[in-house]
This record gives C-alpha cells, sequence and structure tokens, in this order.
C-alpha cells in the first residue's frame, strides 16, 4: 500500500512443544543461540536451516535451543526449544504490496500452514516472539527528484566506515538509485540500518538476484511499481523496540502498531544517521516574501523530525509530475 507503514519481513521464533513437526527432515536442523542477547548469527542461520524455495520466495526455518539458567542452588540449566524462521511479505504473493498487517497475517499463517513442514495454532503463531524487523513504507517519485534527494541525505550524513557505520549512496547511471545507513547484521540503537530506494531497480533492475527475478516475474506487475520508492528500517530486538515504549513484543503486537508509532520509528531512526538542522532556522535569504519564509522556516523545523525523502513527498502530495518536479526543487 502506498503511503501506510508496513512490516516488510521479521524474524519469530515459535515455542518448539506447541507445534507437530511433519517433515522430519526439520529436526536436524539446530541453531545456535547467543544466550544474552536470544540473536542467531547470520552465517549459523543461513547454513543450519531447513530450506524451501518456490517462485523466488525463500524460507529458511530452523530449531534453536536457548539454556536458561535455574534459580534453585546446583540445579542444571534448562534447554527451552523454539521453531525460528524469517517471515516476509513475500508470502502475500500478489498481495506483496500489501506488506504484513493484522489483515494480511491469516494469508502468512496459511502460506506457511501449507507448507507441511511443521504446524501450530493461529493464536499460537500470534504469539510468537519477533526479533529483525523491518518497518516499511512506500511512496511515488520521479527518478531525477530520488536522485536529487539521495544526493542531499548522503552529503549530510557520515561517510561509511569498515566498522559498518555510516552512509552508502548507489546514484550511479540508470540502473541505481538508492541509499543506506550502516550495517543491517550490525545495526543498533546507535546505529541504525535503515535505506530508501526505488522498489522497481529492486525488482527488474540488472544484476539483481535470481530469486527477486522470479518472484517479480510471477507476481508483480512492473508498471505498479515504475516510480514507486521505499524507506525501510530495520528494529533488531526487544532492547530497540523498549526503546520506542513497545514492551510487547509479540507478532500479533508489531503487525498491530498504529501509524504514528510507526512513523515515529521510521523518522527518528532515519534522522540519526543524518545531520540535525538547527533547532533555530537559518537566516531566510534576502528577498524572500513573507509566505516563502513561513515555508522556508517551517521546513527547516520539520526536518528535525521527519526524513527528506518522507517530507518532500508528503508536502507534494497531490500534484502533478510537472508541479512536484519544481515544487521539489523550490524546498
Amino acid at each position: 500500500m502506498l503511503d501506510t507503514f508496513t512490516i516488510d519481513s521479521t524474524k519469530i521464533r515459535i515455542p518448539f512443544d506447541s507445534c507437530q513437526v511433519i517433515n522430519q527432515s526439520l529436526l536436524s536442523t539446530w541453531l545456535m543461540v547467543n544466550e544474552e542477547t536470544g540473536e542467531i548469527s547470520s552465517t549459523e542461520f543461513k547454513s543450519n536451516c531447513y530450506t524451501t524455495q518456490t517462485n523466488g520466495i525463500k524460507l529458511r526455518i530452523g530449531i534453536e535451543g536457548i539454556k536458561t539458567s535455574v534459580s534453585d542452588a546446583g540445579g542444571h540449566p534448562v534447554t527451552s526449544r523454539f521453531i525460528t524462521m524469517v517471515i516476509t511479505s513475500k508470502m502475500l504473493e500478489k498481495g506483496y504490496f500489501n506488506g504484513i498487517t493484522q489483515d494480511t497475517l491469516p494469508t502468512v499463517y496459511k502460506y506457511l500452514m501449507n507448507l507441511n513442514v511443521f504446524s501450530c495454532s493461529y493464536d499460537v503463531f500470534c504469539n510468537s516472539m519477533v526479533t529483525d524487523t523491518d518497518i516499511c513504507k512506500d511512496f511515488n517519485a520521479t527518478f531525477q527528484d530520488m536522485r536529487e534527494l539521495m544526493k542531499s541525505m548522503e552529503k549530510h550524513s557520515t561517510p561509511y566506515s569498515a566498522k559498518g557505520v555510516g552512509v552508502r549512496a548507489y546514484l550511479n547511471g540508470d540502473n541505481q538509485n538508492g541509499i543506506e545507513w550502516n550495517d543491517r547484521n550490525t545495526t543498533s540503537l546507535r546505529h541504525t540500518f535503515a535505506k530508501v530506494y526505488s522498489k522497481y531497480l529492486d525488482m527488474f533492475g540488472k544484476g539483481i538476484k535470481q530469486d527477486r527475478r522470479d518472484f517479480a516475474k510471477a507476481y508483480i506487475n512492473p508498471n505498479d511499481c515504475k516510480d514507486r520508492y521505499r524507506v525501510e528500517v530495520t528494529i533488531k530486538n526487544r532492547k530497540a523496540f523498549k526503546a520506542y515504549g513497545i514492551t510487547n513484543t509479540t507478532l500479533l503486537d508489531i503487525v498491530s502498531l498504529s501509524q504514528e508509532k510507526m512513523s515515529e520509528m521510521v523518522s527518528k531512526s532515519i534522522n540519526k544517521n543524518i545531520e540535525k538542522p538547527s533547532r533555530t532556522p537559518n537566516q531566510p535569504k534576502e528577498g524572500m516574501t513573507p509566505a516563502e519564509a513561513y515555508t522556508y522556516n517551517w521546513l527547516t523545523m520539520s526536518l528535525e523530525f521527519i526524513p527528506y525523502g518522507i517530507l518532500i513527498n508528503e508536502v507534494t502530495e497531490g500534484m502533478s509530475n510537472h508541479s512536484r518536479s519544481k515544487y521539489t526543487k523550490k524546498v
């Protein structure tokens, strides 16, 4: 959906004892888990999972064991088992652009159950715990307007470093129009992974991975995403959710977040990576009319809280392409 925040993907953890294993090969896919953070190494997750793929929709499912300490003196640690996987909006197939929401969650559940790898009740599925959650919003914009905006965002961001911190922009030629900050695998509260990019090039650009190409061919009409762009951020774990006042992190809780809360999370995550304008607006240039000075000051203060791309998309909403281009340059 355009101009609506949704969940693009999230890793879920379902209690093993609440599930029934149908495909016995799943039982040989155990994962090592960090006891302190509950996080799984990305390499470990990819190499030790049961994998299935259809029309570019790839799913990795594994069983993880977490040792928990006991309060009784001399007691032995207890291992709790979970079935873990990453669910994505690709599981909605032709409904991909609707994202994972309260309304589309039953479709994702049905997709998983139809694989006949494991089964659980819908209630158990909804109460699974989440980590590594991608929140996104799609909007329409022209290629050139977005390129100019991304150049501006790159200019006001910290250059990328070997530690996986900073900005990387992909703005060369007709086959690149995207920008991202930090590294997905090492994202943190201070250095949140975020990106803004062309969905058309993501689906139909040159050199994309075969599974993405297969998915687009099966389910996506190129005309539906020709001028479609996406802003996306990753919320790593419960600690990151808690920083935004979210203490209940079941799957149903997260897909039920309000538009206002998800907007706050996306805006703050991106703005952590961009130099903030001063709270006191710069002195307007000489010759501005009162109306222009008012707009100038309002935009300067708004950029404290709203990413450049989203702000300009909002203030030019409903305009013709010609007017949008004209006012984007003015902004």
